[in-house]
């Protein structure tokens, strides 16, 4: 009898151990499937629309529309995440040195996995060029629905 309850037990630890082991590798999966969709999405912005650098992105579409702003004449598309993944935010901070806050979303799994990052910004190559991305830092997972502050209202 205590051999067999010694049995179930060490067979009871294993299972547990197991499961644990498989929830963090789909951790893992979620983690580098959302830092690969950050540097896609960091890539789209500079190679394609530097001009929205310094611009929050609730106010993208009205920035390209200008083409004084984004030096085209505003029918290229706005930057999207990779597929299953939502942007949540992007607040850049102009203070020196400039950098801003990326926060994305995996939208295909059951519980929601989000993820912060901080991409640090530099000048342009001239004073007329706009800024450019001069790195990407992870942040760290955003549990539960905790959201960083929204970006400030320039004063009017």
């Amino acid at each position: 009898m205590l051999l067999l309850l010694s049995s179930l037990s060490l067979q009871a630890m294993a299972l547990q151990e197991r499961a644990f082991l498989a929830g963090r590798q789909r951790q893992r999966g979620w983690d580098d499937q959302l830092m690969s969709a950050a540097q896609g999405f960091t890539g789209q912005l500079q190679r394609h629309h530097r001009c929205l650098l310094g611009v929050p992105a609730e106010q993208w579409a009205a920035a390209q529309s200008e083409p004084s702003a984004c030096g085209s004449d505003g029918a290229a598309t706005l930057p999207i995440p990779a597929a299953g993944v939502r942007l949540v935010a992007y607040c850049p901070e102009l203070s020196e040195p400039p950098r801003a806050a990326l926060v994305l979303e995996l939208t295909e799994v059951a519980q929601s996995q989000r993820a912060a990052y901080q991409l640090a910004l530099a000048a342009g190559e001239t004073a007329l060029a706009p800024l450019r991305v001069a790195g990407l830092q992870e942040r760290g997972r955003l549990r539960g629905v905790t959201l960083p502050a929204p970006c400030p209202q320039e004063a009017p």
